[in-house]
């Protein structure tokens, strides 16, 4: 189970919850302090994620740095030298394709919790 389903999941269970709330009449003092612990871990998590991303963020862009200075050695060398530094720039491309891959996972998440909020909102 990736991120976005893992929130979707909560997201379906607390709504569920609300409205077996709203049928039965008010929820005891457990049941809050229970939401409310489950609401804190769901902002740990999200702040996490935050994290991630910016981390991510900043990769991306020293590797896109490293990539660029990388191709002004390769049109200025020849020979073995030339070979070693385009070795290094496929080492360089394929972790920013992994980099790029991790941040669109990242804004899928981000776009669901946008939903989620939107959603809450209007209800």
């Amino acid at each position: 189970m990736n991120q976005l389903e893992f929130i979707q999941m909560q997201e379906q269970r607390l709504l569920a919850e609300e409205r077996n709330w709203n049928r039965y009449g008010s929820p005891e003092h457990e049941e809050l302090q229970a939401k409310v612990q489950q609401l804190y871990r769901l902002d740990i998590f999200l702040q996490e994620e935050s994290l991630n991303m910016q981390t991510l963020q900043q990769d991306k862009a020293l590797l896109q740095r490293a990539l660029g200075g990388l191709r002004h050695k390769i049109a200025s060398s020849t020979g073995a030298e030339a070979e070693r530094y385009r070795h290094q720039e496929r080492l360089l491309e394929r972790e920013l394709n992994r980099v790029c891959h991790m941040l669109a996972a990242n804004a899928q998440v981000r776009n669901a919790l946008k939903t989620m909020k939107f959603t809450k909102k209007n209800q």
